[in-house]
């Protein structure tokens, strides 16, 4: 009798900020999903003969009644060939045969709308409980701002870490790594932390490699790292010239906290991450409040590159659109980002998105809705041209002056221009779903993807 593998997959319950962050950010909650019980493992998670080759099949419910009065569109795909998600889709499909070796990362940049991880935290325990828990992933080290926050990991610092970053709080060098966003300490005994999330978490609350994302540079000093209490070493980051360094620890895999200490500043660090060993997925918020796609594309390409090889992603996106500039200056801040990122990942997919819809303030004012069905149209030309992945996030919310009915449902603020948690998670889901249902389509032509 020849087994059928399916993934059910059930959508989640319900549970973002440019340079001026929501009106009250603080009043937002870090916000989880309510319990629910996860669904019964798939026949996909459980096989009864690992080494059969047996078709996998995906189904996917549509959202819960969430207040949004649009379909979810569907991922276009502008690459010559049409296949610039097989490679990530072929790793999918191993993972749910239990035959996975490597995760899955994905990356994502954005502005405001995700410097609370509501977007992305969702999308992280969609995809996670579905394909497995390989870790929080990448996190800034400081606070950057103070609404900034990750969901499911714990972290912190003193006023000592200053955080520099792509927008609001530049240096000349321009060295921040992929991340947007470095704490700098300018004397000893600066400390910053993070770890695993609480007990009762739905993901995040193990780790068993913890990485150090840190800059080298002739006139920088030294600090030292922590794990669960115990000092694992002093790093000196004196070096020739400017670049990027790395520190990699092994430990048991279960909860964990990493303190960071500087010693003989001044000291930069670019991140830390937080990953399992057991295969899963990753997916790294890389949120800069203010940011465009220019500025991101303005930062030392040279070490972007060098940290985006250590993430090593199969898949990089970017959702920004509240400041962006006009087209001359946007187009060719999104074609260097994709030739950075193209260089340092060249087999990695590009996806682009279209802006959240904004109203910003006096609802009445034409010239905000014609800005930003501009800058909807600049992206997916952007798309098309560079031949790039599109998701229409604005479409999704419902479009043009969405974003009233979002903030009538709570699920944005009075700005209109910031999600809340509710309305953040609800997006973040309703990409999953456009995700899933793309390889879930991809499946039915390729039925025996991950056997190899």
């Amino acid at each position: 009798m020849t087994a059928r593998w399916t993934l059910l997959v059930l959508a989640l319950p319900l549970a973002c900020a440019t340079t001026s962050p929501p009106q009250v950010p603080q009043r937002v909650a870090a916000a989880e999903p309510a319990k629910v019980p996860d669904p019964a493992p798939a026949a996909s998670e459980t096989p009864a003969d690992p080494s059969a080759c047996t078709p996998l099949t995906l189904q996917v419910e549509p959202p819960p009644a969430d207040h949004i009065d649009a379909k979810i569109p569907e991922i276009q795909d502008f690459s010559q060939g049409g296949n610039q998600l097989d490679a990530t889709y072929e790793k999918l499909a191993r993972l749910l045969r239990g035959r996975a070796t490597e995760s899955v990362r994905i990356g994502f940049w954005g502005d405001s709308n995700m410097t609370r991880d509501f977007i992305s935290g969702e999308l992280r325990r969609v995809l996670q409980r579905r394909f497995g828990d390989a870790g929080h992933g990448f996190i800034a080290v400081g606070k950057p701002w103070s609404w900034y926050i990750h969901e499911n990991v714990q972290h912190g610092s003193d006023s000592s870490w200053a955080a520099v970053n792509m927008s609001t709080n530049q240096v000349l060098d321009r060295l921040y790594g992929m991340g947007g966003v470095a704490a700098q300490a300018s004397h000893g005994g600066a400390h910053a932390w993070v770890a695993t999330a609480e007990k009762g978490a739905p993901v995040g609350t193990r780790a068993s490699r913890i990485q150090v994302m840190y800059l080298k540079h002739p006139k920088y000093g030294s600090f030292e790292v922590k794990i669960d209490g115990n000092s694992r070493g002093v790093t000196e980051t004196a070096a020739s010239e400017p670049g990027a360094g790395l520190l990699s620890y092994d430990v048991p895999d279960g909860a964990h906290r990493v303190d960071f200490i500087s010693r003989d500043a001044p000291v930069r660090l670019l991140g830390a991450v937080l990953e399992r060993s057991a295969p899963g997925v990753v997916v790294d918020d890389l949120a800069i409040g203010g940011v465009n796609t220019e500025l991101i594309a303005r930062a030392d390409a040279k070490l972007t590159a060098a940290t985006l090889r250590m993430r090593d992603y199969d898949l990089v996106m970017l959702l920004t659109g509240a400041t962006e500039p006009d087209a001359p200056s946007h187009d060719a801040g999104a074609k260097a980002l994709v030739q950075t990122v193209r260089s340092a990942l060249p087999n990695a997919a590009f996806l682009m998105m279209s802006p959240p819809d904004l109203a910003g303030g006096d609802l009445a004012h034409p010239t905000r809705v014609i800005r930003m069905n501009q800058i909807e149209r600049r992206k997916l030309d952007v798309a098309r041209d560079l031949g790039l992945l599109y998701w229409d996030f604005r479409g999704a919310m419902g479009g043009e002056q969405s974003i009233v009915r979002f903030a009538e449902h709570k699920m944005a603020w009075k700005d209109f221009i910031h999600l809340t948690g509710t309305g953040g998670h609800a997006m973040g889901r309703r990409f999953a779903i456009a995700l899933l249902r793309g390889f879930a389509a991809w499946l039915e032509k390729h039925p025996d993807a991950g056997c190899s």
